[in-house]
This record gives C-alpha cells, sequence and structure tokens, in this order.
C-alpha cells in the first residue's frame, strides 16, 4: 500500500524558536499564518529516498538536516546548514558521477507476478530507452544529464516538478535542495530560525 511523506520548512521568528517549543508543534501552530516556507510531498518517501542515496556518496553529505524527522534551526545553526548545502550543491556540480553511482538499480531482466486467485505470472522489465546497463546495473542518467538537470533546477516554495508527485526525479531533488538553500539564506538575512519536519500519511 502506497503512502506519502510530507516535508515542510517554515521561517519563523527567533523570539518563536527560542521560547522552547517542540518542532513539531511549531510546524503545526504556524500552518495557516506561514510566508516563508517549502512544502515537498512524495510517494513512499522516494524524494528523501533519492537524496539520502546522493548524501551517502557524497563528501558533503554526512547528517544533512533534511534527512533527520525533525528540527529547529537558530543562529548559527543556519548558517553551518546553508554551507553544507551550499558544499553538496557544489561538490554535485563539480563530480556529477556521484550521483551516477547515487541512482543506479541492479540489472532485473525479469520478475514474476503474484495476483490473488491467478497463477505466477513470469513478466519482463522494461526499462527507459535512455537507460544504459552494464556490469549487471541500470544507469538512469550520464554525468551531462545530471549537470543538466542541476542547472535547470530553481527554489521554490513547492519545488515539486509537474508530473512527478512521486518524487522520483533528479529535478525534484535538486529543486528540493536549492529551495531549502534559499529559505535559510533568507532565515540568516531576516534574522529568523527555520523548523523543519517530515510527516507521513
Amino acid at each position: 500500500m502506497a503512502w506519502y511523506s510530507h516535508t515542510l520548512a517554515l521561517a519563523i521568528p527567533e523570539a518563536q524558536a527560542d521560547a522552547g517549543a517542540d518542532p513539531r508543534k511549531l510546524l503545526d501552530g504556524s500552518k495557516r499564518a506561514m510566508d516563508r516556507f517549502v512544502y515537498a510531498p512524495s510517494r513512499n518517501g522516494c524524494l528523501l529516498g533519492q537524496l539520502g542515496r546522493i548524501c551517502e556518496q557524497a563528501t558533503n553529505g554526512e547528517n544533512l538536516y533534511l534527512l533527520t524527522d525533525e528540527c529547529l534551526l537558530k543562529h548559527e545553526a543556519i548558517e553551518r546548514a546553508a554551507k553544507q548545502l551550499e558544499a553538496l550543491l557544489n561538490e554535485i556540480e563539480v563530480n556529477p558521477a556521484l550521483v551516477v553511482e547515487a541512482t543506479k538499480d541492479p540489472h532485473q531482466p525479469t520478475t514474476t507476478l503474484l495476483a490473488e486467485g491467478f497463477e505466477p505470472l513470469p513478466a519482463q522489465y522494461v526499462y527507459p530507452s535512455d537507460a544504459i546497463i552494464k556490469d549487471g546495473w541500470v544507469y538512469y542518467h550520464s554525468e551531462a544529464q545530471v549537470r543538466h538537470l542541476l542547472e535547470q533546477a530553481g527554489a521554490s516554495k513547492t519545488p515539486c516538478p509537474d508530473g512527478d508527485d512521486d518524487g522520483e526525479s533528479l529535478a525534484y531533488v535538486f529543486s528540493f535542495l536549492k529551495s531549502h538553500l534559499s529559505l535559510l539564506r533568507f532565515a540568516a538575512q531576516s534574522g529568523q530560525a527555520v523548523v523543519y519536519g517530515e510527516m507521513n500519511q
């Protein structure tokens, strides 16, 4: 059964953050009045799953706050988080091969479809026409494609691109990162804090 991951980040006054409220309560209590935010849903957590695999390959992906269930960033933590996102995006631009490796899948030519009331049915996997199958792996992107998608990605309050509600595309991942970097920069410049959390349903 499919489930949905919903991530939400808000810029809030530092006084509100300094009061010591739980991040989840801050998110719930600010939804009606939010102005500066980033909201990103995905099916079965695909968006964060993709980001997690990229971070495992990247030098600057360790302990990225976007992969935590919830957090509250204020004061120096805002600057540290922004610097890490900048470094991660720069690392991907310089070394897109890390994304190529992070998004590959084992090659599986066939599978068996199982359905109640029917005999098991063998089936053949059909991969995208531009996928590269090599040494038992399926590669979905070239280094040039990764760089192009990164360059085209922009910041938005709702970074989900048209046609990718599932959260499976690199375009979504890169827009997600740039959107959060933009929010962090705004918070740092305006003296605000950022609260972030993931909600599942």
